[in-house]
């Protein structure tokens, strides 16, 4: 856990109800419902070996920003992190949560030997985030075909 004055930041280990009824706020509320993950699913990430979320939680320890990152190797043999769910409760924007957040996921992976981390965004002021923490705009079209 690393402490930042009224809010600290660490790797969530359990699957507390408390803490799951948060991330489920977060979910509902930063993310349309195709993008959003459900409860169980919350549970299932957190049981996968290369799999982390990173909550930062206010002096209640009531969380109030969370990210998922997972690390997998490429077919080349390269480690990437792909980071994806990124919420921050709005009364706590632009408080350095996210900043935070960045740091221990950026950490995470570079501690598990990953080459560079990918992430996707539609929100204009996340994207602004990203360009001000150095990430660049990769020039690609993602395609999704729903089964």
């Amino acid at each position: 856990m690393r402490a930042l004055g009224d809010y600290s930041v660490e790797i969530l280990r359990s699957n507390e109800q408390a803490d799951m009824d948060c991330i489920a706020k977060l979910n509902e509320d930063g993310f349309e419902y195709k993008d959003r993950m459900l409860p169980q699913d919350t549970v299932t990430f957190l049981l996968q070996p290369n799999a982390y979320i990173i909550v930062a939680r206010n002096e209640h320890e009531k969380i109030i920003g969370k990210a998922n990152l997972f690390v997998f190797m490429l077919d080349h043999g390269k480690k990437i992190g792909l980071v994806h769910n990124v919420a921050v409760l709005k009364e706590w924007y632009r408080r350095g949560v996210a900043t935070a957040m960045e740091a221990m996921w950026c950490e995470i992976a570079k501690s598990k030997g990953c080459v560079h981390i990918d992430l996707t965004s539609r929100k204009e002021d996340a994207i602004a985030f990203y360009f001000t923490r150095n990430y660049t705009q990769r020039e690609t079209t993602v395609f999704r075909k729903i089964l």
